[in-house]
């Protein structure tokens, strides 16, 4: 199972020290944010794009996923239909990034749940907008991955499980967090439960005693558990971390990662 880590947890880093930590780190797979203004930006060139993507091959790393976020994201879990299609048109942006890269999933954070919706509402109206954006997904062989965030949507692995089952399309999926149910629930559970449905995978810690994420071997993750549920479910993707710190923590964090992949 390849490592990784998702440059979106590097800050402003340069894609050539993004480049120069995977090597130093030995990490096979990295996950790149794309955004307004940002290296790499939102709205390079797509011969750009492929360039990027083949400093990264030749260096050994494999663009595995992408982020891509419009300075307005949007907002899929609102009833106001202006957000939402601004959520549609950066992700569609993303997806058009990740097929360009050949990368095989774009992350999506669906936004944060609306309080002047229905909370039944929003979860038919984003069903219907995932197995649209999955059929555009499917033209360019990139999978979504609804993430599990914490946006008071998706709130257990029944009901995600029931969300995915209701879109019913191949090329929308869970990228799941490790860290992100464990206030209320625990990871193996959603590995479980959610089976194929899992696209992706970002390894985060958390330690429920605190109420803070912390870094990965620190928390209540039971990671023994976690790297026997992925193999028991199939999963053959890579795992990437999505712990910030500064260079020196993100070569030890490297070392952790073997260290969980290796149980």
């Amino acid at each position: 199972m390849k490592i990784g880590v998702t440059q979106i947890v590097l800050g402003d880093w340069p894609l050539s020290e993004v480049r120069s930590l995977c090597t130093e780190a030995g990490y096979q797979a990295v996950e790149l944010f794309f955004r307004e203004g940002g290296d790499p930006d939102i709205e390079l060139p797509e011969d750009e794009i492929r360039r990027i993507g083949q400093e990264f091959s030749s260096a050994g790393i494999e663009v595995t996923s992408v982020i891509a976020w419009h300075k307005d994201r949007g907002n899929f879990l609102t009833p106001d239909p202006a957000a939402r299609e601004a959520a549609r048109r950066t992700l569609a942006r993303g997806i058009e990034i990740a097929g360009i890269l050949g990368a095989p999933v774009v992350l999506l954070h669906p936004g944060g749940m609306d309080p002047k919706g229905s909370y039944l509402t929003v979860w038919e109206t984003f069903a219907v907008e995932m197995r649209r954006m999955g059929e555009f997904a499917s033209r360019y062989g990139v999978k979504i991955g609804v993430e599990n965030v914490w946006n008071r949507f998706l709130l257990s692995p029944m009901e995600a499980k029931l969300f995915f089952d209701r879109v019913a399309h191949p090329n929308v999926g869970l990228y799941l967090d490790t860290a992100n149910m464990m206030l209320f629930g625990y990871t193996e559970q959603w590995i479980q439960d959610l089976g194929p449905h899992v696209v992706a995978v970002h390894f985060k810690d958390f330690r429920r005693a605190d109420f803070k994420f912390v870094d990965l071997m620190d928390g209540d993750t039971d990671w023994a558990a976690v790297m026997s549920g992925l193999r028991g479910i199939g999963y053959r993707g890579p795992v990437l971390h999505e712990v910030a710190g500064d260079r020196a923590k993100q070569l030890e964090l490297a070392e952790r990662m073997r260290r969980i992949v290796a149980m």
